[in-house]
């Protein structure tokens, strides 16, 4: 069994020059300046995935993500979708109860959501959105 991760561990390696709290809201002066990459791959390892296989969480074609590879900061863009993801990431790992249950249930079609997984919608913003929806549900005991 791995330990927790936490929104501030997937996004930042060291405490110098981050948030004293990592909040969605408090994150967004590090978004518009853009995040490390190396936050990328502590996402990655934390979605069980490589690092290029995160192009199609992030909106963007392998080959562009590669080229962003080659740069120390992510894109605006590119920052933007990876907390989303970490968040989601986060939540599911809170209401599930691990890591290891959150990819599970990530990579498992839910009835909730047409009989997709979530993982299928992780790629559209929209499609984040109705994953973290539906993580608030069973959180809160109203799951359809």
């Amino acid at each position: 069994m791995t330990s927790r991760i936490t929104f501030k561990h997937l996004l930042f390696s060291t405490s110098k020059g981050q948030p004293s709290e990592v909040t969605l809201l408090s994150l967004q002066p590090w978004i518009q300046r853009g995040l490390k990459f190396e936050a990328l791959s502590r996402v990655a390892a934390a979605m069980g995935v490589r690092d290029v296989a995160m192009a199609p969480y992030l909106g963007v074609s392998g080959r562009t993500l590669q080229r962003a590879m080659q740069k120390s900061t992510l894109s605006v863009e590119l920052s933007d979708r990876l907390a989303a993801l970490a968040n989601i990431l986060v939540l599911a790992q809170d209401v599930l109860g691990s890591i290891e249950e959150a990819r599970r249930w990530l990579s498992t079609s839910q009835v909730a959501l047409d009989g997709k997984t979530p993982d299928e919608l992780l790629r559209t913003v929209t499609g984040c959105r109705e994953v973290e929806l539906l993580l608030g549900r069973i959180q809160h005991g109203v799951y359809t």
